[in-house]
């Protein structure tokens, strides 16, 4: 993957010292993140957040808690369908399980994803739903 591609956003900042950066890869295969502390330093190296490098990766979402855990939440298009998938990640950077298909859509078009994380690790994904 292209580790070159020009950053997309800064989506989460917690309270305490991190920041974590999201971006996609130019052609579309794979979301990037990059953890940043208080002082504005990257902190590890980046991340390549998804597993599956076939067909497009597009419109990462972040959210993280105070603990620094977070989940980042992407548009898939797999099988002739667009999904929403999601993966957590450890404070470390280190992804914990696999990719989660949060849409489970069918033959339906899932896009624009939301998330927000508590404190415990738990999450919520919203998204549009066309069809």
């Amino acid at each position: 993957m292209d580790q070159t591609a020009s950053p997309k956003s800064v989506d989460a900042l917690d309270t305490c010292c991190n920041a974590l950066l999201h971006r996609s890869n130019n052609d579309g295969s794979g979301i990037l993140a990059q953890r940043f502390g208080a002082d504005g330093n990257a902190v590890g190296s980046i991340i390549s957040v998804n597993s599956d490098t076939a067909d497009d990766q597009t419109r990462p979402r972040v959210a993280m808690n105070r603990l620094g855990q977070f989940v980042v939440t992407w548009n898939h298009v797999f099988a002739g369908a667009h999904h929403v998938v999601a993966q957590r990640f450890d404070a470390d950077g280190t992804a914990l399980g696999t990719t989660i298909d949060v849409s489970q859509n069918g033959a339906a078009t899932a896009t624009r994803p939301s998330i927000a994380i508590d404190e415990r690790f738990n999450f919520v994904v919203a998204w549009d739903r066309i069809g």
